[in-house]
C-alpha cells in the first residue's frame, strides 16, 4: 500500500492521543486530519474522502457509536476503527455489529 496517498481521519476528544497518533501515522507517510469531537468528525467526513477513520468511542455530544452509524449510513463500505480507553466486550460487540472494521483499546501499541 502506498501510504503517501492514504488519508486517515482521527476523531478523538483526547488531545494527547490525537497528537501522538497523528505524529506516528505521518512519520509513516500517511495523510492525517483530526477532529476534536464526533460532530466535527462527521462534518470532515462529509467534506472529504478518507481511507480509514479512527474514532474514539466515548465523547461528549456525539459518541463513537453515533459517529459510526452516521458514517456507515452515508458510505456503508467506509472502514471505521473504534478506539477507546473504556473497552469492554459489550461495547466491542456493539461496535462490530454496527459495522466497525476493528476495535482497539487505549493505550494502543504502536
Amino acid at each position: 500500500m502506498d501510504n503517501k496517498h492514504t488519508r486517515i481521519l482521527i476523531i478523538d476528544d483526547d488531545k494527547a492521543f490525537r497528537v501522538a497518533t497523528t505524529a506516528l501515522l505521518e512519520d509513516n507517510g500517511y495523510i492525517v486530519e483530526t477532529a476534536t469531537n464526533g460532530k466535527e468528525g462527521v462534518q470532515l467526513f462529509s467534506d472529504h474522502c478518507f481511507d480509514l477513520i479512527l474514532s474514539d468511542l466515548v465523547m461528549e455530544e456525539m459518541n463513537g457509536i453515533e459517529v459510526l452509524q452516521s458514517i456507515k449510513q452515508k458510505v456503508p463500505e467506509q472502514k471505521v476503527m473504534m478506539v477507546t480507553g473504556f473497552g469492554s466486550i459489550g461495547t466491542a460487540v456493539e461496535a462490530m455489529r454496527k459495522g466497525a472494521h476493528d476495535y482497539l483499546t487505549k493505550p494502543c501499541n504502536n
